[in-house]
């Protein structure tokens, strides 16, 4: 009987194998994980964006030119581009509010410097063809799908 280590020289159990999968599964990711985790915030995390304390709001009209949500690139009235930082995709998901190109919007924003960029913080959004709001963030900026005093995606306070 001949051996199979003798007929295929490169012979793996099928723990060596699993182990080899193991081993190149944790490269990959130790790799590039962290940019395919990433990618989606552009690093700047769903809690990383809490705008300073006082700042004051401002109403922007905008029309969505492109998105990649949490972000949103838009150009307002004046023809200014902006960069929008709304909130988690769920989270707008959850309160059934879509945002999709050619999208008209009134935002409620605070513009913060991020990486020397300006980026506006939206505190809230309403379509201006549906007349459908959600509200992001309380008073204080922080983003409601954290929890807090305000039950998310409305202005009534928690009980």
């Amino acid at each position: 009987m001949i051996h199979r280590k003798k007929l295929y020289p490169f012979y793996l159990s099928g723990f060596k194998i699993g182990f080899a999968i193991l081993v190149i599964w944790v490269f990959i990711f130790a790799a590039f994980g962290s940019k395919f985790a990433n990618a989606q915030t552009r690093g700047l995390g769903f809690k990383g964006l809490v705008p300073p304390a006082g700042a004051k709001q401002k109403k922007y009209k905008i029309r969505v030119e492109a998105l990649d949500l949490p972000l949103i690139l838009a150009k307002d009235s004046k023809g200014e581009a902006k960069k929008v930082f709304t909130g988690p995709p769920g989270f707008l998901e959850s309160k059934g509010f879509a945002i999709y190109k050619g999208q008209r919007l009134v935002i409620q924003a605070v513009p913060v410097k991020v990486e020397g960029k300006e980026i506006f913080v939206a505190f809230e959004m309403k379509d201006e063809d549906t007349d459908m709001e959600i509200l992001l963030r309380n008073p204080k900026g922080e983003p409601l799908w954290w929890g807090g005093d305000i039950k998310p995606g409305t202005r009534e306070k928690r009980q």
